[in-house]
């Protein structure tokens, strides 16, 4: 069996169509899952509907089926979810993260997960459970 990677996306609003849809696009190809997370903080100018519209649009591009992205309202909601969602959770969780580094960080550390020090960890973690 190969190990699952949820991929978390989000960002500000004041980038364009075509960058949000990459970005969702790019966690769709990649990510087992895809999650959007939203930046409610950094709307700049845009809806949470234009915003969440453009990543979901990127993740269909890839193949994902739109009703298969949830959306939280924020970072540290989103990796609570979805490591909480099934019994063992996903193996691997990318989490793009800006507005609640330091909540993440202290949420992850009080609940023993350790950092990745280097990108071909996951790359290696992935490998060992094909």
């Amino acid at each position: 069996r190969s190990a699952r990677m949820t991929v978390i996306v989000g960002t500000a609003g004041d980038r364009p169509d075509d960058s949000l849809r990459a970005i969702g696009q790019i966690a769709g190809r990649h990510g087992d899952k895809v999650v959007i997370k939203e930046s409610l903080t950094f709307l700049r100018g845009r809806t949470r509907a234009g915003v969440i519209g453009e990543l979901v649009a990127g993740a269909r591009s890839a193949g994902v089926a739109a009703s298969a992205v949830p959306v939280y309202v924020d970072e540290l909601t989103a990796l609570q979810a979805e490591l909480a969602r099934e019994e063992t959770g996903p193996e691997v969780v990318l989490l793009m993260c800006h507005e609640q580094r330091a909540e993440v960080r202290d949420w992850l550390e009080s609940s023993g997960f350790a950092p990745v020090q280097q990108a071909d960890d996951i790359d290696q973690f992935r490998a060992a459970r094909l």
